[in-house]
């Protein structure tokens, strides 16, 4: 049983999941989809074996393997009144995604170049959502929202639509379609980065399948 976040259910566990269902045909795979608090009762109560997700879970009671460092971008409608000193900042897709963009030579953009700006924010409480707003504080405003979503995907893909600005972890814009009519920020602080951890219940038999599917990952 594996539960993770709406992203890493979507875009990283499928091909994991085929990988592994592929070698071992005999094993019943449980994915389950919900957010931190949720996913941690499930893995204190013995209903899930992993979790996979970007919160650091109670050391003293959870184990964890480090699987990725995920980094959260701007994107912005090009429609929208973006200053036109923001332009040097830009990067591009493909910068995304061959990760050029993390090289110490491509600038990190001003927050407050957008303090006028709409923007999609997910609910309470969601990661992306208080490191998001966290970020605007630091650069000295509150976001004006014109839309509050519950998936990081579906924020992303409004923001297409041209109605707002949104924060975006670089998973899911290397995963998802491109968008021609979005432009991309990479962004400072300690806010803009994260690690994605394969967390477990300490002390736990770890069965056959549970290794097997550590070992693949």
């Amino acid at each position: 049983s594996i539960g993770a976040s709406n992203v890493c259910s979507a875009f990283v566990l499928p091909p994991m999941i085929a990988e592994f269902r592929s070698r071992f045909q005999n094993v019943k795979i449980r994915l389950i989809e919900g957010n931190t608090k949720s996913l941690e009762e499930m893995l204190i109560n013995g209903e899930l074996d992993i979790v996979l997700d970007n919160f650091r879970y109670d050391e003293e009671l959870f184990e964890r393997k480090k699987y990725t460092v995920e980094h959260i971008l701007l994107a912005v409608p090009k429609s929208l009144c973006v200053p036109a000193s923001a332009a040097e900042y830009e990067i591009s897709e493909s910068q995304i995604k061959n990760k050029d963009y993390l090289k110490a030579d491509f600038k990190t953009v001003p927050l407050e170049m957008f303090s006028e700006m709409p923007f999609i924010l997910l609910a309470q409480n969601n990661d992306t959502r208080t490191r998001g707003e966290r970020m605007c504080r630091e650069a000295g405003f509150r976001p004006k929202i014109a839309l509050e979503v519950h998936q990081q995907a579906t924020a992303y893909m409004i923001a297409a639509t041209q109605m707002g600005a949104t924060f975006v972890s670089d998973t899911v814009v290397e995963k998802l379609p491109s968008f021609e009519n979005l432009s991309y920020y990479k962004l400072s602080g300690a806010d803009a980065e994260r690690t994605v951890y394969f967390t477990m219940k300490k002390h736990k038999v770890k069965t056959r399948a549970v290794e097997e599917f550590l070992k693949l990952i």
